[in-house]
């Protein structure tokens, strides 16, 4: 659900929700890999979890190792 903690190794990530279809969440993060390009960001940016890991061709989806709910 919205609001919802995301954990992959060595990151935390917040889930928004989905829109159009896609999930979102808001996340620090370096960088991503989209359609073979390398983009440096270095920000805290809602981004969509279908972009590709930086170290790898594999979405960030796929990288999620739990999820937490902090409320209930």
């Amino acid at each position: 659900l919205p609001g919802d903690l995301l954990f992959m190794k060595g990151h935390v990530m917040v889930y928004l929700g989905r829109d159009q279809g896609r999930p979102y969440v808001l996340h620090a993060f370096v960088g991503f890999r989209h359609e073979g390009v390398l983009h440096l960001v270095n920000q805290v940016m809602v981004f969509p979890l279908d972009l590709l890991l930086r170290s790898q061709d594999a979405p960030y989806l796929e990288a999620v190792t739990s999820a937490g709910r902090v409320l209930a």
